[in-house]
């Protein structure tokens, strides 16, 4: 090892179902709550829990130290330098969940 301290910024999920696979991930940004960050993270119900999932890495948490549109603007530039130019960019809220086909794929997915 180096000696330099490694440190979480981020996280990510997946769920696949018969017709859909789902990723979602997080990034920490500027959490004024970094000290009870790990607490929040274990459930109590854990040791009664089996994932069939990759166990997640323990480590101590730290704030990337980035604005929201900053970072907004950096994840849009590197998607569009992985998989090419686009032109649609979508802003999703509460009211998505009111949508048909939205309904049906939180229920695919309980």
């Amino acid at each position: 090892e180096d000696g330099k301290a490694t440190f979480k910024v981020s996280g990510s999920a997946y769920k696949l179902t018969r017709l859909r696979s789902l990723h979602h991930g997080t990034c920490l940004l500027s959490s004024p709550n970094l000290g009870s960050i790990g607490q929040m993270l274990r459930s109590p119900a854990e040791p009664f829990i089996k994932g069939r999932g990759v166990e997640s890495v323990r480590s101590p948490v730290r704030n990337v130290g980035v604005g929201n549109e900053e970072f907004e603007g950096a994840v849009v530039r590197e998607f569009g330098a992985m998989y090419g130019a686009f032109d649609v960019i979508a802003e999703v809220n509460e009211d998505a969940a009111e949508l048909e086909s939205v309904r049906k794929g939180m229920k695919e997915l309980q």
